[in-house]
């Protein structure tokens, strides 16, 4: 705005002073303006088509750092571009955080340009950078033309790990637990249908609803009862606000605690659920894969972390009555669980 006011105001005052002399040279200096500002506008006009922007975000190991986006810059015509503004969204799905970032950027003729920004975060997570507006400008912002840029990549902050599972008492119950303690138990036949829920992509059409799926007008497909592969079951949830703060120190400990059980040999299952409360996935964390697959999907973000929806799960599901132990991780004992013997509570804001 200021440098289109200056333009403005510089065009009025030759025009004037070209009006009051009628001399040559003003009229000269009048029509040179004009010619340069018409060759910027369609400078910028024209660049636009030929400007590649590419946005990595990778990782980085440098003390604090814990990553980097690197803006790329390729000017692919003899047009020069006097200004690009570039305006990123860095964002940690996990935490749904985030940190805009803005970049002005002068190429000349068949020009590069790179740009690596460092990146810190306290928060561990999956961590990609969106683009929010590329475009580019002549140098009196008479005219924006927006342009295309494309984004790539992502990368993991792990959480740090802590020694949970020292505890005497949680080692026993747990290797205590057998699967015969699980069969046998209400709900765990598996012919019995716990709940109908919409089809994704993946389920069989053998289990697919269809009387159901015509009456919604969607597919819909039964859940089935199978007997569980462990006898313990992880679950955990907040019942407090779920700030950046709360996600982060329970993402260290539940994750730390599901590799602490899979050193001790305790495998068990795990619940991830989607932002709407319902199932998106059960892992059985029964080796280094599987753990793998649970952490990533985990710090992708995209659930439901609330006390409330892991409660009405376990009831729907009837989960404590199918487990021989339930570990329950939360920031504040659940009223409903107290009196339940299957059931072990952890605080994860003791070890914060």
């Amino acid at each position: 705005m200021k440098q289109r006011f200056l333009c403005l105001l510089l065009f009025l005052v030759l025009a004037g002073i070209y009006i009051w002399t009628n001399e040559k040279i003003t009229f000269y200096l009048l029509m040179t303006m004009v010619i340069v500002v018409i060759f910027a506008v369609a400078s910028s006009f024209f660049a636009a088509r030929f400007l590649s922007i590419e946005v990595r975000t990778m990782s980085q190991s440098q003390g604090e750092v814990n990553g980097a986006v690197e803006i790329n810059l390729h000017n692919k015509c003899i047009f020069p571009i006097f200004c690009c503004d570039l305006s990123l969204r860095v964002m940690n799905l996990l935490t749904d955080s985030q940190v805009d970032i803005r970049r002005s950027y002068m190429i000349g003729p068949f020009g590069r340009e790179t740009d690596k920004i460092m990146l810190e975060t306290m928060f561990c997570g999956k961590v990609e950078t969106d683009v929010i507006k590329a475009e580019l400008r002549d140098p009196f912002s008479l005219v924006k033309k927006r342009c295309k840029a494309v984004s790539k990549g992502h990368f993991y902050i792990y959480p740090k790990d802590m020694d949970i599972i020292s505890d005497d008492t949680l080692k026993q119950r747990t290797h205590s637990s057998k699967m015969e303690n699980y069969l046998g138990r209400k709900g765990n036949d598996p012919t019995e249908i716990l709940d109908i829920r919409d089809y994704q992509r993946g389920d069989s059409v053998k289990m697919i609803h269809w009387k159901l799926s015509a009456k919604w007008k969607k597919k819909m497909v039964r859940e089935l009862d199978m007997p569980s592969n462990q006898d313990t079951l992880l679950v955990f949830g907040i019942h407090g606000e779920p700030t950046g703060y709360l996600i982060n120190t329970m993402a260290e400990y539940v994750l730390s605690l599901s590799k602490n059980l899979l050193l001790e040999d305790i495998h068990h299952d795990a619940v991830l659920l989607d932002k709407d409360g319902r199932l998106l996935r059960l892992y059985s964390v029964d080796g280094e894969e599987t753990f793998g697959s649970f952490e990533k999907r985990f710090l992708e973000g995209s659930l439901s972390l609330t006390a409330e929806d892991i409660n009405a799960y376990m009831t729907r599901h009837e989960s404590v009555w199918r487990y021989s132990t339930i570990i329950y991780v939360s920031d504040e004992q659940p009223q409903e669980l107290e009196d339940t013997e299957s059931v072990i509570y952890m605080d994860f804001l003791q070890t914060a």
